[in-house]
Parts: C-alpha cells; structure tokens; sequence
C-alpha cells in the first residue's frame, strides 16, 4: 500500500468499519487495488482494534 492508499482507507474505515459491496469496488477502483486487498485490510483494522480494546477490558472476557 502506498501512503496515499493507506490515508484514503483510514479515512474510509473512520467513517465506516464496514464496507458495502458497493463501497468496496468503488475503493478498489479508486485505489487501484482489488476488493480482497481492502476487504482483508478492514479485517485486520477491525480485529487489530478489538484486541486492542480487549487488553483494556479484562471484564469483558470473563463474561
């Protein structure tokens, strides 16, 4: 990913942690990238925040 591709997704992802299929060919074509790249890109920004989220809130696992 270049700088520029990575600024785009990251403001994308700020407004939408979920990508329609619509929203994510628009992207892709955008970018010049394919649709699994930005899919598995929103994947592992969603899952990198989550555990984040999940070492802060020991609570939480133990429900």
């Amino acid at each position: 990913f270049t700088s520029e591709q990575l600024a785009r997704l990251k403001v994308e992802f700020q407004e939408n942690r979920y990508l329609t299929e619509k929203r994510r060919q628009d992207l892709a074509q955008e970018l010049s990238l394919n649709e699994s790249q930005i899919k598995i890109w929103f994947q592992n920004k969603r899952a990198k925040i989550k555990k984040s989220m999940g070492l802060r809130n020991p609570l939480a696992l133990s429900l």
